[in-house]
């Protein structure tokens, strides 16, 4: 799994235990490693959505070869153990599912070929052609392994989902770490260390306004967001506020705050719930104590906080991909059609046999 941020690679080893039967799931996280990019490999995929053609196929397949050659090396920490199958997210160039399409890169035939293991791919397409989403896939995981009352998952961009007692809701709602992270980088730093320097800037209530009336953070679900979107509507905004990064940062916590409250009072519609409300709070964005502090501040609901291991918190996408993988093979749905909008649930997943059978 890469991500938006451009941090690295994500890689996890997992053991999974799925009955037939009952559909009941077990699952445990063995190993993971996060493998940074190389700078030259990390610039051309920020670039990747504005290139041409036969770079954009190179760049596909040089990701593909970098993803195979770091699994060949995660494995051999682990010469024991025998692995089934590869399932891989890739990289997102560009989603855009209202015009049919989501694009990540990153070969599985690159993977599968070099890594002589059975690779699965490109999960998101046969939802959006369903007319879906194809997004957000979290929900899936959410589901099937934790017992919290919300999950909010905090990457490049934040996502959450809930149960609504028939069925499993879920959808993107906030720009999260991509702008923290774009905003910190003006100050030399990768990510602002648990929120301190947001924490030390104000809120400038114009600047807030301008991203909360963004069409895409009002939109109602289900909805997804677009990476190079984000940056071509909110980069701007920010390039022009004029303002301090430090305050920038703050204004774009309360921003992320203040729609995850939004969230919340939605929430309050659809049902009753026990309170306090379990919350599990994963991703990079969990480590930031200040985003955390204002979303349980603002929101309208008495929440306690559902905490799992720093681990699996940060490794949940790549755990997700894994248990996509595994619903793909033994054919069952691994998107739901509740989250994305699609006409049925469905089974995404392009599978690449390493070897003929």
């Amino acid at each position: 799994m890469s991500g938006s941020s451009l941090d690295g690679l994500d890689i996890a080893l997992c053991k999974v235990d799925l009955d037939l039967k009952s559909k009941s799931v077990k699952m445990d996280l063995l190993q993971a490693d996060c493998v940074a990019f190389p700078t030259d490999l990390q610039d051309q995929l920020a670039q990747g959505p504005q290139l041409e053609l036969r770079s954009f196929l190179e760049l596909d397949a040089t990701l593909g070869q970098f993803m195979a050659a770091a699994v060949h090396q995660f494995l051999e920490r682990a010469p024991e153990i025998k692995v089934d199958f590869i399932a891989s997210h890739g990289h997102t160039i560009i989603h855009d599912p209202v015009k049919g399409y989501s694009c990540q890169i990153g070969s599985a035939a690159q993977l599968a070929a070099q890594t002589g293991l059975t690779t699965i791919s490109d999960f998101r397409n046969i939802d959006i052609a369903l007319g879906g989403q194809g997004a957000p896939m979290a929900p899936l995981i959410d589901q099937v392994l934790y017992h919290a009352d919300v999950c909010v998952n905090i990457g490049g961009i934040a996502n959450l989902s809930y149960s609504n007692g028939a069925q499993r809701v879920g959808f993107d709602f906030a720009p999260a770490n991509q702008l923290l992270n774009y905003l910190s980088a003006k100050l030399g730093s990768a990510y602002d260390d648990q929120g301190k320097i947001a924490q030390s800037g104000q809120v400038h209530d114009s600047l807030l306004q301008a991203m909360l009336e963004v069409p895409m953070i009002v939109a109602a679900a289900p909805k997804s967001f677009d990476n190079t979107e984000l940056q071509t509507v909110f980069l701007p905004i920010l390039n022009q506020s004029n303002i301090s990064i430090a305050d920038q940062l703050a204004t774009c916590v309360e921003l992320i705050a203040i729609t995850f409250k939004h969230c919340m009072e939605d929430l309050k519609k659809v049902g009753t719930f026990d309170t306090p409300l379990k919350v599990l709070f994963t991703g990079g964005g969990a480590k930031n104590d200040f985003l955390i502090h204002r979303m349980m501040e603002l929101c309208s609901l008495d929440i306690t906080r559902v905490k799992i291991s720093a681990e699996e918190s940060d490794m949940k996408e790549a755990m997700l991909m894994v248990l996509a993988g595994v619903y793909r093979l033994s054919g069952m749905p691994n998107l739901l059609s509740s989250v994305t909008g699609s006409a049925e649930d469905n089974m995404g997943g392009a599978v690449y046999q390493a070897k003929a059978k």
